[in-house]
């Protein structure tokens, strides 16, 4: 990473796109903790992230991992993995966990009977919605997408989609949305930011980046975007 400077906006999407290798997920890896940060600061609060407990970290930051099957455990069961996020926080009572679990299993569009089933019986899709329903169970102030869609399939990612924009509507909070699909992030950001060899080349509101590319990488993003042409 070189100089690279983001701002998630509060309640806003910032798209972060760029090929496969340009850094973005080091960089949600190192607001997580997780890769070493040589030189300047990650806050979200208001506070750097890097003096927080991981306690108190869960409570800003919480990742949507790329795989869905990887990073759920297989030996908990739906309703577990959802209930051990509230158990970790302990904020609320033993007696109104399960009526949370309920809740935001119907936030992301499944039925609370899939509470019960281990993630080998659950489809893709159906995976990647339980992982942004443990990620919302700490209620943090900022959620990191990290190329949540590209391991399905396209008719399941547009659910997994819809699903966000439905949350993002419903429930006030920051996203990162990691991607190498211009197109998705288009979908899914209010603002977008492009990434090349660890350098951010462009930023800005996605509508007025997108319509009006100024740095030669971005242009050469949005070419690439397959476009259907009718016969005539």
């Amino acid at each position: 990473m070189d100089n690279v400077d983001l701002d998630v906006t509060d309640g806003r999407v910032l798209g972060l796109v760029g090929e496969s290798g340009s850094g973005k997920s080091t960089i949600a890896r190192a607001v997580l903790g997780l890769a070493p940060v040589h030189a300047g600061t990650i806050t979200a609060g208001g506070q750097e992230v890097r003096r927080l407990s991981a306690r108190q970290r869960a409570r800003r930051v919480q990742m949507i991992f790329q795989d869905p099957f990887g990073s759920l455990n297989p030996r908990m069961n739906v309703g577990g993995i959802i209930r051990e996020g509230l158990e970790a926080l302990g904020e609320l009572p033993a007696r109104e966990r399960a009526a949370e679990v309920t809740r935001l299993l119907e936030l992301v569009s499944l039925s609370p009977d899939l509470a019960e089933r281990l993630p080998r019986r659950l489809s893709g899709g159906q995976r990647q919605r339980v992982a942004i329903a443990r990620a919302l169970a700490a209620r943090p102030g900022v959620l990191i997408a990290d190329e949540i869609t590209s391991a399905l399939d396209v008719s399941v990612q547009a659910q997994v989609l819809n699903v966000l924009r439905g949350i993002l509507a419903a429930e006030r909070f920051s996203m990162l949305f990691i991607s190498h699909n211009l197109a998705v992030v288009r979908y899914i950001s209010d603002d977008i930011a492009v990434m090349r060899d660890g350098v951010i080349v462009e930023t800005g509101p996605v509508d007025e980046v997108l319509a009006a590319p100024r740095h030669p990488y971005t242009r050469e993003l949005l070419a690439a975007i397959p476009q259907l042409h009718p016969v005539t």
